[in-house]
């Protein structure tokens, strides 16, 4: 069971969505990465649950995209060249990860 949130007033109220009414509803049209710094970053989203994922890191170029094939909910792992930082964020098919 999935939790959507919707805000009617300062505070959240949540409902519970049954799961196969969120599988037919989900948009499945994978992970973007948009790369908005200077210097190329390398990134890796998680497989979990997915029928084919990689586990390496990849590299995206400065103000490039890239887009992993992804129908559930995962974790992505970005590392950047420009501060040697990582940045890691939960990531959703049919949603746009922009490092800047």
């Amino acid at each position: 069971m999935l939790s959507q949130t919707y805000r009617t007033t300062n505070f959240p109220v949540h409902r519970r969505i049954p799961e196969q009414q969120y599988n037919k509803t989900m948009v499945l049209s994978g992970v973007t990465v948009v790369n908005n710094t200077a210097d190329r970053i390398h990134v890796r989203i998680t497989g979990d649950g997915e029928a084919s994922a990689s586990v390496a890191f990849y590299p995206i170029d400065p103000q490039k995209a890239d887009t992993w094939a992804r129908q559930h909910m995962q974790v992505g792992y970005a590392y950047r060249e420009d501060n040697k930082k990582t940045e890691v964020q939960v990531v959703i098919p049919g949603y746009r990860w922009v490092i800047s």
